[in-house]
C-alpha cells in the first residue's frame, strides 16, 4: 500500500492522472484490508491532491470530504492525514467558490492543528478566503504569521506561491502597486519549477501591470504608459508555464 501510494502520486504529478488515481485507489483498498488506517488516509490525501493538481475540483472536494468523514470514524481527525484532508478539501472548496463550507472545514482543522507542517498551509488557505471576503486585516495577520514560520528563502513552491500571491493581492487591494509588483518579482523564481503555483503568480503579476498602466493613463491622459517589458515577460512566462510539458497536471 505504501509503495503504490508513492507510485500513484508520482504518476499523477507526471501527468498520468488516471493511472496515478488507479494506483492510489488500489493502495487505499490494500491498506483498508490490512487494517492500516494511517496508510489508507495517506492514499486518500494523495488521491485528492492529484485531483486538485489535475483541476478536477469537484472530485477532489468529494474525495477529501469523504476522507475527513473516514478519519472521524477512525478517531484520526487530529492526525496528519486527517488535517491534510481538511487542507485539500478547503483548497478545492475555495477554488469552487463554496466559501461557507471552506470556512467551516478550515476553521475546524485550525482548532486542532498542532504542527507547523499542516498549520502553515491551513493559514495560507484561510488568508486566501479572507482576502476574497474583504477581511484584509485578518488576512494580513495570517500571512505575516506564515512568513515568520517559514525559512528564508522558502524552498517549497507549495508554500512560497500562496504566501507571495496572498501578500501581493493584499497590496493590490490596498493600492500599493509597487509593493505588489516587488512581491511578484521576488516570488517568480521560487515557483518557476512548479506550474501549479507559478501560473497564479504570473497571472497576478499581469493584474498588477494592468493596474499600473490604468493608473498612469488616468494621471496623464493622452500619454502612452511607460513599458519596461515586465508585462510582456510575465505573459510569455505564463504561456510557457501553462502549455509546457510540466503543466500536464496543473490547473
Amino acid at each position: 500500500a505504501d509503495a503504490r501510494t508513492a507510485l500513484g502520486t508520482a504518476l499523477g504529478h507526471l501527468g498520468e492522472t488516471d493511472a496515478g488515481l488507479a494506483e492510489l485507489e488500489a493502495a487505499r483498498r490494500l491498506a483498508q484490508e490490512a487494517g492500516e488506517a494511517a496508510v489508507m488516509l495517506r492514499a486518500t490525501v494523495n488521491r485528492s491532491d492529484v485531483l486538485l493538481a489535475a483541476g478536477r475540483l469537484d472530485e477532489a472536494a468529494t474525495v477529501a470530504l469523504d476522507g475527513i468523514g473516514e478519519a472521524r470514524r477512525l478517531g484520526l481527525t487530529h492526525s496528519y492525514g486527517g488535517l491534510a484532508l481538511a487542507y485539500n478539501a478547503t483548497e478545492a472548496l475555495v477554488a469552487l467558490g463554496h466559501w461557507d463550507q471552506a470556512e467551516q472545514v478550515s476553521r475546524q482543522a485550525l482548532e486542532v492543528a498542532s504542527s507547523d507542517a499542516i498549520l502553515v498551509p491551513l493559514l495560507l488557505l484561510r488568508a486566501a478566503l479572507e482576502l476574497g471576503l474583504g477581511d484584509l486585516d485578518t488576512a494580513e495577520a495570517r500571512l505575516q504569521t506564515v512568513r515568520r514560520l517559514l525559512p528564508v528563502p522558502i524552498p517549497e513552491a507549495q508554500m512560497a506561491g500562496p504566501l507571495f500571491a496572498g501578500l501581493a493581492e493584499l497590496a493590490l487591494w490596498r493600492g500599493d502597486l509597487d509593493q505588489a509588483r516587488a512581491l511578484v518579482a521576488e516570488a517568480v523564481p521560487l515557483v518557476a519549477a512548479s506550474p501549479r503555483y507559478a501560473v497564479p503568480l504570473h497571472a497576478l503579476g499581469l493584474r498588477v501591470e494592468a493596474d499600473r498602466a490604468e493608473l498612469a493613463r488616468a494621471r496623464h491622459p493622452g500619454e502612452a504608459a511607460s513599458d519596461d517589458g515586465t508585462a510582456t515577460t510575465l505573459l510569455e512566462r505564463l504561456d510557457q508555464t501553462a502549455t509546457g510539458p510540466a503543466a500536464a497536471t496543473s490547473r
